[in-house]
């Protein structure tokens, strides 16, 4: 698809779009650690494959499990859809994969690639890495490669996981993002991909860091699932806690029903100004049909009646789907989308 044609159709082409995740993934099996990498790896492949129709699947694992390149997903977002921005965040998993799923290295070359429309998101880990080198690793991600925000993962397998509020683990991490200018920090909860504890992945410890640290906007990804109430609530009691649409709202195309009240729970309690749009391509391999469910999707009738959830309008859709993220990192939107 060609810039021409993407200015002519698809969706959202009149709004200004901000992805917050996608990533470069390395899924090949030369990137697998063990036995237990390869069960994550067809995990997250049957289950992806589960939230999109039949004509968008990939065919096959072997049309998955490979190394995405950089214009793989830039392709993708920016030639194939009306998306104007894109954060590529880096994925600290090395229980499973050698570079971490999507290595520090290969995000940035994605923004790299087009530094005017794509945000590095860099990851650390302080068991994998040590919390020394994890420190070391931030300072030069956001000095040497213009990191913006950090992803972190701390539901690990193999007894590795650790908490967000852990304050000789964690407090470190967030003390250093300050002292860098980092603002955003964005946590992996729920939705485990391999065999990790699931209730390392609940979103409670999220709580006390949000206190300690208000400078810092902390992002839930993936709704917490299936902690989603909790993840909900957290997002509603906490100002400086945002939750991403990253995931869970993938299920829109084939599990409406649960995804819907979802996403009007989510706006009842939180509101449109604390979630965050993001597609989690390649995990959807096409970012425009998202982009089109989504702001075609209308709250049913009776959620708006038996359960008060507000009605998706422009302006709620405008906030989740660009403008929310803008504001958090300090980002003008264009002059052509101005009101």
């Amino acid at each position: 698809m060609t810039a021409e044609m993407r200015e002519a159709t698809g969706l959202g082409r009149d709004m200004f779009i901000f992805d917050n995740v996608v990533h470069v993934h390395n899924f090949d099996p030369s990137n697998l650690i063990d036995d237990l990498a390869e069960c994550a790896n067809r995990n997250i492949y049957t289950g992806s494959t589960k939230t999109f129709p039949p004509d968008l699947r990939f065919g096959s694992y072997a049309n998955f499990a490979r190394a995405w390149s950089v214009e793989d997903i830039h392709r993708i977002i920016f030639d194939e859809s009306t998306t104007d921005m894109a954060m590529a965040q880096a994925v600290p998993l090395y229980d499973y994969w050698k570079d971490g799923l999507a290595g520090v290295e290969r995000q940035y070359e994605l923004m790299k690639l087009d530094p005017e429309r794509v945000i590095f998101c860099g990851a650390v880990d302080p068991v994998y890495q040590g919390l020394r080198t994890a420190l070391e690793s931030m300072t030069y991600q956001v000095e040497q490669m213009g990191a913006r925000s950090f992803k972190l993962y701390n539901g690990h397998s193999a007894r590795t996981s650790w908490r967000a509020d852990d304050r000789d683990l964690a407090y470190p991490l967030y003390k250093r993002a300050l002292d860098l200018g980092v603002t955003m920090i964005q946590f992996h909860k729920g939705l485990p991909l391999g065999m990790e504890p699931i209730e390392s992945l609940r979103p409670n410890d999220i709580q006390i860091p949000a206190i300690d640290f208000p400078e810092i906007n902390f992002v839930i990804h993936h709704l917490g699932i299936p902690y989603q109430a909790e993840t909900i609530d957290i997002g509603r009691r906490f100002p400086n806690v945002y939750l991403s649409l990253s995931s869970w709202i993938n299920y829109l195309a084939l599990r409406p029903v649960p995804t819907l009240m979802n996403l009007g729970e989510a706006l009842f309690a939180c509101g449109p100004e604390k979630l965050l749009w993001g597609s989690e391509v390649p995990l959807w391999p096409a970012a425009q049909p998202l982009i089109d469910l989504f702001l075609s999707t209308e709250i049913p009738p009776h959620q708006l009646d038996g359960y008060a959830h507000p009605q998706i309008t422009r302006e709620m859709q405008e906030m989740i789907m660009g403008r929310n993220l803008a504001r958090l990192l300090d980002i003008e939107i264009p002059a052509r989308y101005a009101k």
